[in-house]
């Protein structure tokens, strides 16, 4: 069993939302948590093609096992001018977001950190 943590220290809400990145058929990292914190994370993905479909891969790579590559969604099909929210994912220090899309272009994508402590 994990100990408590004091939750005085976290932050809460919009901490931050950078702009959105155009997101490529290149798996990219997009937000790596800083040394010593721990965040919960949202990925925020829209079609901004207007007319293509698109499919949008998300994942975690996972800092204490060599970066190895965790899917928190997987090809999911974006429709023109829509959207897909990833649900809440804890990320530890050192741990990245990386995103690939379909196509190019066609798919804009942000990180929402929404809490943060301290490890």
């Amino acid at each position: 069993m994990t100990a408590a943590r004091d939750l005085s220290m976290v932050r809460t809400g919009r901490l931050s939302a950078p702009p959105a990145v155009a997101v490529t058929t290149t798996p990219t990292i997009m937000h790596t948590v800083p040394a010593g914190k721990v965040q919960i994370v949202q990925v925020l993905g829209t079609n901004v093609d207007g007319v293509n479909d698109a499919a949008l891969t998300v994942e975690w790579m996972d800092d204490s096992a060599a970066d190895v590559a965790r899917s928190i969604i997987k090809g999911t099909v974006i429709k023109a001018g829509d959207a897909v929210q990833t649900p809440p994912k804890v990320l530890e220090a050192g741990d990245a977001i990386r995103v690939t899309a379909s196509a190019n272009g066609d798919i804009e994508a942000h990180v929402d950190v929404i809490a943060e402590l301290d490890a």
